[in-house]
């Protein structure tokens, strides 16, 4: 009977509950009395509505009910929340999220039912859409040649100084080291994503992301190696899909190996960074990457970064000789820094890192080349995370 619903809605306010009613007189609705975790233990069993209107209880228990209804709710259904709690921010936490709306309680019919038509109506304000999301894959020609270094802080520029709502993916499940070249706890959200695609949306994002700092969200895993990750095809255009509408900039570290996950976030991407060492190595393996890119792909070759470049200069490859081979027009160079191994070891990035300015502002050009003429090297102001309202309750 859900399926067909319109609303189902679990309130305990008496007042909103007849406002419910009254807006959905002759239009196939539920009322029931509870809240959002009633709500939880309903839908397990049963269908999911067009659109579900949940009561929370306070915002401090918000966070753990939202996560639980996230997880049996269908990915189709609009949640629009009700409550007692009157702030902006909370609201604006509530939309970060990806509910429809917040109602704040006692509502009126008539607000119950401009909230349902925003669901049914085209937005009148396009121009105040989004910027488009820029999507940067950064992959290493070889291991080792610093290719997590440059994802962090390509992520950590364009969240930190420019002002950009960024992700950092590292899409190794098994080997990934994002998380801790941060000093941060890696969660299981990535191997989730790979195998559960269709759990994904904003308020699972919000879950299993981790923010070192403000504007800056790491999607990061440490799977066991006795474990194999049952990646489901379409993994890659569902975890995108969902970041572009909350994000815009993400950046993806890549293994080397080229699986459907690196093929999907390879052909997607508005650019790609080629890591690697001026040797023969990683020379061979660079053009291999390239030619996949281009010619199978049809993609744009990706950007050279030679990293640690002056570190053994006897035993490079001639610049020269290097860009007549691989056909490169421009490649930055990234000078060696001992400083850069010090601050991995403390999960720090290099940014504020007198000893390794000339290799951050190396990193911080790159930056604005991928970012393009949208972004603006002006610092934000700290911002409050998106829990820190409901910590501080």
């Amino acid at each position: 009977m859900a399926a067909r619903l319109t609303l189902l809605a679990f309130l305990r306010d008496t007042a909103a509950a007849e406002a419910a009613r009254s807006a959905m007189a002759g239009r196939s609705a539920e009322v029931r009395e509870g809240d959002v975790a009633d709500a939880v233990k309903y839908l397990a069993d049963h269908p999911s509505p067009e659109f579900l209107l949940v009561e929370l209880p306070s915002a401090e228990a918000a966070p753990q009910l939202l996560d639980a209804l996230a997880d049996v709710v269908g990915a189709q259904t609009k949640v629009i929340a009700a409550g007692k709690v009157d702030t902006l921010s909370f609201y604006q936490w509530l939309v970060a999220l990806g509910i429809h709306d917040y109602l704040l309680e006692p509502f009126t019919p008539a607000q119950l039912s401009a909230s349902l038509a925003k669901g049914t109506q085209p937005a009148a304000s396009a121009q105040a859409a989004p910027a488009e999301r820029k999507l940067i894959a950064v992959i290493g020609a070889r291991g080792g040649v610093g290719t997590t270094t440059v994802a962090t802080h390509l992520a950590a520029i364009s969240a930190v100084e420019h002002g950009l709502a960024t992700a950092l993916l590292d899409l190794d499940p098994h080997f990934g080291s994002v998380a801790l070249g941060l000093d941060l706890e890696p969660g299981r959200g990535l191997r989730d994503a790979l195998e559960k695609p269709d759990r994904i949306d904003a308020l699972f994002l919000e879950r299993v992301m981790v923010r070192p700092f403000d504007r800056l969200s790491i999607l990061s895993a440490e799977e066991p190696l006795s474990e194999q990750i049952a990646a489901q095809p379409n993994a890659g255009e569902q975890l995108l899909a969902a970041l572009g509408t909350q994000f815009s900039a993400v950046i993806a570290d890549l293994p080397r190996q080229i699986n459907p996950l690196t093929r999907y976030v390879l052909a997607s991407a508005d650019a790609t960074v080629l890591v690697l060492e001026r040797n023969l190595l990683n020379l061979r393996d660079a053009l291999r990457i390239k030619d996949y890119i281009v010619d199978t792909l049809r993609r744009p070759a990706p950007l050279i970064v030679v990293n640690r470049a002056g570190l053994a200069p006897k035993h490079e490859l001639a610049k020269g000789d290097f860009t007549k081979h691989y056909g490169a027009a421009e490649i930055t160079e990234l000078p060696y820094a001992l400083e850069a191994f010090a601050a991995v070891n403390r999960g720090e990035t290099l940014l504020e890192n007198a000893k390794a300015k000339p290799l951050a502002d190396k990193l911080r050009g790159l930056a604005a080349r991928l970012l393009g003429s949208e972004a603006t090297t002006e610092k934000p102001e700290k911002a409050e995370g998106l829990l820190g309202f409901l910590k501080g309750k």
